[in-house]
């Protein structure tokens, strides 16, 4: 089949050909080699040359795991390159080593801005390959670069490889000495056009573009005002396969725990387990259920693509998600089975029987066509079409799995793309046999086993599936929140979608979705709700029950109520895309529980306590998380509280406040030290912040200050004064009950939740285990829009809170004036050890979505 391929693929344009060595085809156990047949690199090759293409490799990517070998290896290609005289230069893509002779080239979407240019004054600037896209992620919208971004950076790269500094907008000129003149206008603004004048001649320049004077008078070409041509590539239906009789099934067998051979006393990692034998693996384990209990709640935490959930047998429950290394931890109820005896049996029974290929489908019973009910293979056979054009198969409807088609080819099918084509050539009769693993990952029940079942992919989720049998009855509201199912925040319901949007205003992650509703202050044997009812206590015994308490309130606000109303000013930082998380333009999840603080005034309430999770984008280390909780406290006065006192509202009721939060922290911290500190808030004046003494060194416990009266004024309060303050519920409770990872609070861990008891302030936290930290450092050359508060996200959004610090550990400016960070991530699981295969996934995924979604390139 490669000669066709390989000749049309010349026919289509192209001149070059990536070759890959793939460790799990031409190694598939270590040591044991498969260079035979369809795997025959070297006659690839020999084809690929036959036909006049050319094959490209890279290798700097991998070069630094070898060391010095590494470069050894390099040298000595490019020296068996040159041996063969050939008369031509040879080029290594993006190998910024290269030895003399052979020149160093660049590989990506910028190379104007990212190449360091040739490492050798001898070498021209080569641009090898201009990237129009990279390869998404399961899940992840298709990204593809405009005819004018390409046209502005090839241009670029053309006029500026002398290393001349680019501003937003300057001019490259060229004359010759017969007086000739060429001229490029550049203007690098992202956002403006701008009016330059030129040899006293006014042009116009669009956004991020290049005009293009030959003459240095007349514009022939802009790179913002491209034309072009489209086409698209349809195709015809032949064959249909929709009929249930076309179709043959053959069932998986689910294995039993007593009939594994591969045990263990915990949970194993995917890949190592499998040792590239099948993409797929069963997880299994025996429980005993309580016979008094008829409900219980699955929750699973997993780096799988997809989840199925089965009790006796039978499917009860589906969930999908994006990427993977198999299971993590596995609860039912509040019980934590993941250092449990787990049975494994590696790969489908489907695999093993090799029932693709026409032996092994001789060799087991196919059925009639039904309903899926558990992982099934279907096989079907026709007659391949007339002539000699290449056949599409579209198996969109599929969803996930694999397909062999006359059991050599096979196809993975791991995104949920709409059409899976395969463009081959083929027998003239076809079998196509297809594991059609619509939700490929799967957790099974039964009384007495529980099983679960695993395939590859690449990212983290947790899954919560309520589940039926003869002894569980079916659950529709779990005791833990489902992300994507309905959520009550203060008597609002919500739904994924009304925050998780696909618009461009939007930047609320899924990881920040499966926050809402798990309001940690509210549990009154976790840390926040014991620290929470603490103050409480002092406020009901000092103000005889006259604050009023909300803990229930929604965190979705308008950026009315989020900002103006307390009178932050329309440029400060905390509006920007950086730092808050948007639901769209005009609603936000609240920074900050001051929030509700207009609405409760106007609603008439003048002594209240407000406590709620807040949100900001933030960074990564052991104090900071992306949700955390607050609690606002406000009480107003009107003229009769001070007309006796001998002083102002103001000063009576900064009085009145200082008073009131040093008795609350002498209530949490005992006979402390105090000093008051001056500073500044937009919605208090005059402001301070509240420090004691504790543990050998001085601590901030809270801010506040009296009330700026337009906010009063605004809320129907004219004539009042009123004093607000504001603490962090996190701050407080880490110090009171020694947790030294902010992460902890978010722990389901009994080993951590079981320490607290509600109504006990202070116990101090006894660490369970201290697993060795992962350190990943990644370089890359930043641009106008960097932010680290975005880099933090993405490393968020992967890692999750296996994420425990993102740290700057250098930075330098080269002399084109590119500025390159260099940061170290700190992966550390609070609950189990991490591996190296886990760690270097990770990574990889970072890495991927770093370089794709802040546009950086990676050094």
């Amino acid at each position: 089949m490669w000669p066709s391929l390989i000749a049309k693929a010349k026919e289509g344009g192209l001149d070059v050909i990536q070759t890959y060595v793939f460790w799990n085809l031409h190694e598939p156990q270590p040591g044991q080699y498969d260079f035979t047949g369809r795997n025959d690199i070297v006659s690839f090759i020999k084809q690929v040359q036959q036909q006049g293409l050319y094959i490209e490799n890279e290798y700097q990517n991998i070069e630094g795991a070898f060391h010095d070998d590494g470069s050894r290896y390099v040298n000595w290609t490019a020296q068996m390159a040159v041996d063969q005289n050939t008369g031509e230069p040879w080029m290594m893509c993006k190998q910024e080593d290269a030895p003399d002779p052979v020149i160093n080239t660049c590989n990506g979407m910028r190379c104007d801005e990212t190449w360091n240019g040739p490492n050798s004054p001898n070498k021209p600037s080569i641009w090898t390959e201009n990237w129009t896209s990279f390869l998404q992620g399961y899940g992840e919208d298709t990204y593809m670069r405009s005819a004018e971004d390409l046209a502005f950076h090839t241009t670029m790269f053309i006029v500026k490889m002398n290393g001349s500094f680019v501003n937003y907008y300057m001019a490259y000129v060229y004359t010759g000495n017969s007086g000739e003149c060429v001229a490029f206008l550049l203007n690098n603004s992202s956002r403006e056009s701008v009016q330059v004048v030129f040899h006293n001649t006014s042009y116009t320049l669009p956004s991020k573009s290049i005009s293009i004077l030959p003459d240095c008078k007349n514009v022939v070409f802009n790179t913002a005002m491209v034309s072009t041509q489209v086409s698209t590539r349809s195709m015809q239906p032949i064959i249909r396969f929709d009929s249930p009789q076309q179709w043959a099934t053959f069932s998986e067998a689910v294995p039993q725990f007593d009939q594994t051979s591969l045990r263990s006393d915990t949970l194993l990692e995917q890949t190592n387990t499998t040792k590239d034998t099948s993409d797929y693996l069963w997880y299994t384990m025996r429980m005993e259920p309580n016979s008094s209990k008829t409900q219980y709640t699955l929750k699973v935490d997993s780096f799988g693509h997809a989840l199925r959930a089965y009790v006796n047998g039978a499917l009860v429950g589906a969930f999908m998600e994006r990427r993977s290394a198999g299971l993590r931890q596995v609860l039912i109820q509040e019980l934590n089975f993941t250092s449990s005896p787990w049975g494994y049996q590696v790969g489908l029974l489907g695999e093993k029987l090799s029932i693709y290929t026409d032996e092994g489908s001789s060799n087991v019973s196919w059925r009639q066509y039904q309903n899926p009910s558990t992982l099934i293979w279907y096989k079907t056979t026709f007659n391949a079409p007339e002539g000699t054009e290449s056949i599409a198969l579209n198996l969109g409807s599929m969803g996930k799995g694999e397909a062999w088609i006359n059991g050599q080819i096979k196809i993975v099918l791991k995104s949920n793309t709409p059409k899976k084509s395969c463009g081959c050539q083929f027998n003239p009769t076809i079998t196509m046999v297809a594991a059609a693993l619509t939700f490929a990952h799967h957790i099974l029940l039964s009384k007495p086993s529980f099983f679960l079942h695993s395939t590859k992919t690449r990212n983290a989720f947790t899954t919560f599936v309520s589940v039926s049998s003869p002894f569980l009855r079916r659950r529709h509201k779990s005791t833990q929140p489902v992300a994507a199912s309905l959520l009550q925040l203060g008597g609002v319901q919500i739904s994924k979608q009304d925050v998780v949007k696909d618009e461009p205003t939007n930047n609320v992650p899924d990881l920040i979705f499966s926050k809402l509703g798990l309001q940690l202050h509210r549990r009154d044997n976790h840390p926040l709700g014991i620290l929470k009812n603490a103050i409480y206590e002092y406020f009901d015994a000092n103000y005889n029950n006259q604050f009023q308490k909300f803990d229930d309130l929604c965190p979705i606000v308008t950026t009315k109520e989020n900002f103006d109303d307390v009178l932050v000013p329309a440029d400060h930082v905390s509006r920007s895309y950086n730092d808050t998380y948007y639901i769209d333009a005009e609603t936000v999840l609240r920074c900050h529980t001051s929030a509700h603080q207009a609405n409760l005034l106007r609603e008439g309430y003048t002594n209240f306590l407000v406590t709620g999770d807040v949100y900001r984008r933030d960074s990564i280390d052991s104090t900071h998380y992306p949700v955390f909780h607050q609690m606002e406290g406000v009480r107003v006065f009107s003229p009769s509280d001070w007309n006796n006192s001998g002083m102002d509202g103001t000063l009576y009721a900064a009085n009145d406040l200082k008073a009131c939060l040093e008795g609350l922290a002498r209530h949490l911290f005992g006979a402390v030290e105090m000093r008051w500190v001056d500073s500044y808030f937009p919605f208090t004046n005059p402001s301070f912040e509240l420090e004691i003494y504790f543990q050998e060194k001085w601590l901030e416990v809270l801010g506040c200050g009296v009330m700026e009266q337009e906010i009063l004024k605004r809320s129907g309060k004219t004539g009042n004064v009123a004093w607000a303050f504001g603490l962090g519920l996190e701050r407080l409770a880490m110090v009171l009950f020694d947790i030294p990872d902010i992460r902890l609070f978010w722990s389901t861990d009994k080993r951590f939740t079981s320490q607290f008891t509600k109504g006990e302030l202070g116990i101090k936290f006894k660490p369970f285990s201290k697993y060795p930290p992962c350190y990943k450092d990644m370089s890359f050359w930043i641009t106008d829009s960097f932010t680290e508060n975005n880099l933090c996200e993405i490393v968020r959004g992967v890692a999750g809170d296996l994420a425990e610090e993102v740290q700057l550990i250098d930075n330098f400016t080269n002399k084109k004036g590119m500025t390159s960070h260099c940061y170290r991530i700190t992966y550390r699981s609070m609950e189990r050890s991490l591996t190296d295969e886990e760690i270097n996934e990770l990574q990889w995924n970072v890495r991927d979505k770093v370089q794709r979604q802040m546009n950086v390139e990676l050094r």
